[in-house]
Protein backbone atom coordinates (compact mmCIF):
# COMPACT_ATOMS: atom_id res chain seq x y z
CA UNK A 1 0.00 0.00 0.00
CA UNK A 2 2.96 2.02 0.49
CA UNK A 3 3.61 2.52 -3.40
CA UNK A 4 -0.24 3.06 -3.96
CA UNK A 5 0.32 6.29 -1.27
CA UNK A 6 3.33 7.28 -3.32
CA UNK A 7 1.80 7.19 -6.74
CA UNK A 8 -1.44 9.36 -4.78
CA UNK A 9 0.66 12.05 -3.12
CA UNK A 10 2.99 12.57 -6.61
CA UNK A 11 -0.25 12.82 -8.52
CA UNK A 12 0.61 10.15 -10.81
CA UNK A 13 -2.49 7.84 -10.21
CA UNK A 14 -4.84 9.44 -7.43
CA UNK A 15 -7.66 6.75 -8.52
CA UNK A 16 -5.45 3.99 -7.28
CA UNK A 17 -6.02 5.40 -3.31
CA UNK A 18 -8.58 4.00 -1.06
CA UNK A 19 -8.63 0.63 -3.51
CA UNK A 20 -7.80 -2.56 -2.20
CA UNK A 21 -5.38 -5.11 -3.63
CA UNK A 22 -7.94 -8.15 -4.44
CA UNK A 23 -10.00 -5.20 -6.16
CA UNK A 24 -7.15 -4.00 -8.86
CA UNK A 25 -6.35 -7.59 -9.34
CA UNK A 26 -10.23 -8.46 -10.58
CA UNK A 27 -10.08 -5.52 -12.85
CA UNK A 28 -6.70 -6.41 -14.34
CA UNK A 29 -8.28 -10.21 -14.61
CA UNK A 30 -11.39 -9.21 -16.20
CA UNK A 31 -9.72 -6.74 -18.56
CA UNK A 32 -7.38 -9.57 -19.64
CA UNK A 33 -10.39 -11.93 -20.25
CA UNK A 34 -11.97 -9.12 -22.38
CA UNK A 35 -8.66 -9.27 -24.10
CA UNK A 36 -8.82 -12.75 -24.92
CA UNK A 37 -12.42 -12.81 -25.98
CA UNK A 38 -11.78 -9.90 -28.58
CA UNK A 39 -8.51 -11.98 -29.94
CA UNK A 40 -10.89 -15.29 -30.17
CA UNK A 41 -13.59 -13.45 -32.30
CA UNK A 42 -10.97 -11.89 -33.93
CA UNK A 43 -9.39 -15.02 -35.24
CA UNK A 44 -12.64 -16.65 -35.45
CA UNK A 45 -13.80 -13.86 -38.04
CA UNK A 46 -10.53 -14.37 -39.46
CA UNK A 47 -11.20 -18.04 -40.13
CA UNK A 48 -14.62 -17.52 -41.55
CA UNK A 49 -13.31 -14.51 -44.06
CA UNK A 50 -10.70 -16.86 -45.47
CA UNK A 51 -13.47 -20.08 -45.62
CA UNK A 52 -15.75 -17.50 -47.54
CA UNK A 53 -12.52 -16.56 -50.06
CA UNK A 54 -12.26 -20.50 -50.38
CA UNK A 55 -15.41 -20.95 -51.42
CA UNK A 56 -15.99 -17.92 -53.53
CA UNK A 57 -12.81 -19.42 -55.08
CA UNK A 58 -14.29 -22.23 -56.12
CA UNK A 59 -17.34 -20.99 -57.47
CA UNK A 60 -15.66 -18.38 -59.91
CA UNK A 61 -13.96 -21.85 -61.09
CA UNK A 62 -17.24 -24.24 -61.82
CA UNK A 63 -18.79 -20.81 -62.96
CA UNK A 64 -15.51 -21.08 -65.80
CA UNK A 65 -16.18 -24.27 -66.32
CA UNK A 66 -19.72 -24.24 -66.86
CA UNK A 67 -18.71 -21.28 -69.47
CA UNK A 68 -16.02 -23.70 -70.97
CA UNK A 69 -18.52 -26.49 -71.50
CA UNK A 70 -20.81 -24.81 -74.34
CA UNK A 71 -17.91 -23.80 -76.10
CA UNK A 72 -16.41 -27.00 -76.68
CA UNK A 73 -19.74 -28.73 -77.32
CA UNK A 74 -20.28 -25.86 -80.46
CA UNK A 75 -16.65 -26.28 -81.47
CA UNK A 76 -17.35 -30.20 -81.55
CA UNK A 77 -20.33 -29.69 -83.29
CA UNK A 78 -18.97 -27.45 -85.79
CA UNK A 79 -16.05 -29.84 -86.02
CA UNK A 80 -18.24 -32.80 -87.38
CA UNK A 81 -20.53 -30.44 -89.46
CA UNK A 82 -17.43 -29.57 -91.62
CA UNK A 83 -16.15 -32.92 -91.55
CA UNK A 84 -19.72 -34.34 -92.56
CA UNK A 85 -19.54 -31.42 -95.65
CA UNK A 86 -15.98 -32.65 -96.72
CA UNK A 87 -16.89 -36.20 -96.71
CA UNK A 88 -20.20 -35.18 -98.88
CA UNK A 89 -17.73 -32.81 -101.34
CA UNK A 90 -15.11 -35.51 -101.60
CA UNK A 91 -17.65 -38.15 -102.37
CA UNK A 92 -19.46 -36.17 -105.44
CA UNK A 93 -16.06 -35.16 -107.14
CA UNK A 94 -15.35 -37.85 -109.67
Amino acid sequence: MHTANVLYYDGLAPYVAGLSSAYLWVCILCYLCFYLMFLLQTAKKASRAEAYKLQNERLKMRVLTEQIKPHFIFNALTTIKSSYHGNLTRETMP
